[in-house]
């Protein structure tokens, strides 16, 4: 389990990223490593490349400083509490896609 296998407070936004890591590791003062592995991540010319949604963690208890990208599955992994409210947000994302469809 990460250093935050605790309770989420948040969510803060939401992006589709390459694959590559999460937790810990993504936080803000572990920015400069996390730089390097984007560079490598983005030397993948000419393979397929996997993504998946990722999500800006705000951890409660914990400062800002400590928020961290986490996939669907690393946080199932760590069976983190408040998965609810990452769960409403997916639904509520996925209505509103639906609306822009419809709309536009």
């Amino acid at each position: 389990m990460g250093i935050h296998s605790g309770h989420i407070d948040h969510y803060i936004d939401v992006c589709g990223l390459v694959c590559s890591e999460t937790g810990s590791k993504t936080a803000f003062y572990n920015e400069n490593d996390t730089d390097i592995a984007d560079d490598e991540a983005d030397d993948t010319t000419g393979t397929d490349i996997k993504s998946e949604i990722q999500y800006l963690i705000k951890w409660k208890h914990w400062s800002h400083i400590h928020n961290t990208w986490e996939s669907m599955d690393s946080l199932r992994e760590q069976n983190v509490n408040g998965m609810k409210k990452v769960d409403n947000y997916c639904k509520r994302d996925e209505e509103l896609q639906k609306w822009y469809v419809t709309t536009w």
